[in-house]
């Protein structure tokens, strides 16, 4: 599974039901992914659904910013 986020404000810590059945879910996704490079993403499993959490990791703003030389000289 992979989460692609859109450009909002993310709560540092929250979980979406992504899955809901109505009866007993059976089998598991391989693995979870995100487009959010300070987001780790989680699968949290119950006997009828699947959440994914987000969750603020320690990877800092400045590790991925690019000055705006590096960014073909625009400024926005």
């Amino acid at each position: 599974m992979r989460h692609i986020g859109e450009n909002a404000t993310y709560d540092p810590s929250r979980t979406w039901r992504i899955v809901t059945a109505s009866g007993n879910l059976t089998g598991t996704f391989t693995g979870v992914t995100s487009d959010f490079d300070f987001l780790d993403p989680t699968l949290i499993y119950s006997a009828n659904s699947v959440d994914l959490r987000l969750v603020r990791n320690d990877v800092s703003f400045d590790s991925v910013a690019v000055p705006p030389a590096e960014s073909h000289g625009q400024w926005h």
